[in-house]
């Protein structure tokens, strides 16, 4: 189960997902990409409850999918915080 998530953007252009997790500790790398979008999507499809079940109530979602952009510095991200 991963929590607090985070998206970055790397010097060499790709988007790196962190997360907390018990196996992998505090802000560990648990996903990499070129696309944001990929990124985002595996970060939506991977946010679970302790049983494991896929979260999709749109509120939850839409506030871990802002808390995320919050530290991705991309043109036109209104969530960007410096």
């Amino acid at each position: 189960m991963y929590k607090n998530f985070r998206i970055y953007k790397a010097e060499t252009g790709t988007f790196i997902l962190k997360a907390d997790s018990k196996r992998f500790g505090k802000q560990a790398i648990i996903f990499e990409h070129y696309d944001c979008n990929a990124v985002v999507k595996y970060m939506l499809e991977n946010y679970t409850n302790k049983d494991g079940k896929r979260i999709k109530n749109m509120r939850w979602t839409d506030l871990v999918y802002r808390k995320a952009m919050s530290t991705c510095n991309i043109p036109n991200n209104p969530w960007y915080t410096a």
